[in-house]
């Protein structure tokens, strides 16, 4: 249970990080006129791990099933 509300906050932790990622993108090219902001792979990273911890939470609901499963049968 413990492994679950870890996961949904780094999942909350990473979605602000990847909203203020774009929104001081967006500011610095709106006050930079003229400027080139480049998109690196410190974009795409992100994203990749909001994926992954996705699919971890999945795996940790789907175990901490198994066990209430067991735990009803003895």
């Amino acid at each position: 249970m413990r492994q679950m509300r870890i996961v949904v906050f780094l999942i909350l932790l990473n979605a602000g990080m990847i909203g203020m990622m774009f929104y001081y993108t967006f500011i610095a090219k709106s006050q930079l006129e003229g400027a080139l902001v480049m998109h690196q792979w410190r974009f795409v990273v992100p994203p990749i791990n909001m994926i992954l911890l996705y699919f971890a939470f999945r795996r940790i609901r789907r175990d901490e099933l198994l066990v209430k499963a067991f735990d009803r049968i003895r």
